[in-house]
């Protein structure tokens, strides 16, 4: 086997690996399924593997020739060109991925890091002024807590932003969505029958009959596909959010 053929293969074993252990920790961790389709990733995260395991190690084999006096040159300027490439998608990716789920009003809305509004981060809860490194966290938007003054203020940002930003983006206002005092929320939800007026009715029943427990729902507002988070009336810290249209 060539020296040629050796780099090629080695270039792509390793690409291959951190692919490998990428995508171990997007699909379990940052994006647990089925918030990958959710947060719309699929693009932008098949791009990546497909820069890093496949572009830079055939580009090397192009370049690769014995005797060239620019060959280390050649390759380190593929490797930098692919690292940076890997690491601005990379970047992208943590930075987009899911923080909060926040019921607000009548729905859960996905929050990604990018979209948090931290003006005021300080007035938030010690719980709630930093996001986890591994999967969203589930709150309740309280509103109703604070002034009418302020109320009144976050009402007309909402209007005024023309859909850009929620109060579910603004974790000042986060509380806990288990406390008693919290379960309002479920006052809100759907029979799960009325999912198959929005889905496929044999979908509908394969996944209700692998959670069997179900009896109600909630739609769950993202920016890619809106979904379901099927919940419990009798266990309101059971929920499940699964991949079917809410409306």
């Amino acid at each position: 086997m060539s020296k040629r053929v050796r780099y090629f293969l080695g270039h792509l074993a390793v690409s291959f690996i951190l692919a490998c252990l990428v995508t171990v920790l997007v699909t379990l961790f940052w994006y647990p399924a089925p918030l990958f389709k959710a947060a719309g990733l699929a693009k932008i995260f098949f791009m990546l593997l497909a820069i890093d395991v496949l572009i830079g190690p055939f580009f090397s084999l192009l370049v690769y020739k014995e005797g060239k006096k620019t060959l280390k040159f050649d390759l380190s300027v593929i490797v930098l060109i692919q690292f940076c490439a890997f690491a601005y998608g990379f970047y992208s990716i943590a930075e987009g991925r899911p923080a909060w789920i926040a019921f607000n009003k009548d729905r859960f809305e996905l929050i990604r890091l990018n979209e948090i509004d931290d003006r005021e981060i300080n007035k938030a809860l010690p719980e709630y002024q930093t996001a986890s490194w591994m999967e969203p966290k589930w709150v309740k938007v309280a509103l109703e807590r604070e002034s009418v003054e302020v109320q009144n203020q976050v009402l007309l940002e909402e209007g005024m932003s023309g859909g850009m930003y929620s109060v579910a983006q603004s974790p000042r206002f986060y509380r806990s969505i288990e406390n008693a005092d919290s379960m309002a929320w479920m006052q809100k939800a759907h029979p799960v029958t009325v999912l198959k007026k929005y889905n496929d009715k044999q979908k509908v029943d394969a996944v209700l009959g692998r959670f069997a427990e179900a009896d109600y729902y909630l739609p769950l507002k993202s920016k890619g596909y809106d979904m379901a988070v099927l919940i419990n009336s009798k266990d309101p810290t059971w929920k499940q959010i699964v991949d079917l249209r809410p409306w």
